[in-house]
């Protein structure tokens, strides 16, 4: 709920920003807005997981050979290693965006680390897997 909240009040901000025209320019190359992006959902889960570890004293308990992941860091691990490739692979594609747009984008990965913050993948080992139904 936290994460609305402050996705709220970043995008009004950016929206006082755009209509009262203190709105400039900035050019950011495309790794570092994929970069950037997962950088942010790994922060918002981290400082989430804190949060939550301070606040409770621990987690249920998993099944036997089973790992559980959230979606959330998944995807921000992916992201970083993403833009860290476009990186690598000197690749050049810049944004113009106005920074009111920038705060936007900010307030969108906030409230997407609030949709996949509950979401927790599940990996286990399954002997016969010919009887699991993959959908």
């Amino acid at each position: 709920m936290i994460e609305i909240v402050f996705a709220l009040a970043i995008a009004l901000g950016a929206l006082a920003a755009r209509l009262t025209g203190h709105d400039g320019d900035v050019e950011v190359q495309l790794w570092q807005l994929v970069t950037y992006s997962g950088a942010g959902l790994l922060a918002i889960g981290l400082v989430r997981d804190l949060l939550i570890l301070k606040c409770r004293a621990c987690a249920t308990p998993r099944r036997a050979g089973e790992v559980l992941v959230c979606l959330e860091s998944v995807s921000g691990v992916l992201l970083v290693g993403s833009g860290l490739g476009l990186c690598a692979a000197s690749v050049e594609k810049a944004w113009h965006p106005a920074l009111s747009t920038l705060g936007f984008f900010v307030a969108a990965v906030f409230v997407a680390s609030a949709g996949a913050k509950d979401v927790v993948l599940a990996f286990k080992r399954e002997r016969d897997h010919l009887n699991v139904i993959p959908w």
